[in-house]
């Protein structure tokens, strides 16, 4: 998400956290954390495996809520970890670090998907 930053270094101080107080940052906040713990039940649906898990079928919800919030607190942990992070930061990381990698896993993914289907059309 290199362009999806929610501050810029020009909005320090007139930023949407000091424009609104009471029940309107309040609404800020939990639209944000919201947001957070639905993708972290969509990430664990997606790529964790869901519900499954050792044990018997019945702790299935049980796994699902352990992975969702694993996922939840990870997100929360880097995010306050690294509170400020400037546009060319972000820029730099998504373009040398994230779409080489995002291509080299696309050629891996490609290869293995042509390897396990017996290599031809």
């Amino acid at each position: 998400m290199p362009f999806d930053i929610l501050e810029a270094e020009s909005e320090l101080v007139a930023g949407f956290r000091v424009e609104y107080s009471g029940m309107k940052f309040a609404l800020i906040q939990l639209g944000e954390y919201a947001h957070m713990i639905a993708t972290s039940f969509l990430g664990a649906l997606l790529f964790l495996g869901a519900w499954s898990g050792p044990g018997p079928a019945w702790l299935g919800p049980l796994w699902f809520l352990l992975k969702a919030m694993a996922i939840f607190l990870l997100v929360t942990w880097v995010r306050w970890s690294f509170v400020r992070i400037r546009v060319d930061q972000i820029l730099q990381i998504s373009w040398k670090i994230m779409m080489p990698a995002t291509l080299l896993l696309l050629m891996a993914t490609a290869l293995w998907v042509a390897w396990r289907s017996g290599g031809g059309a």
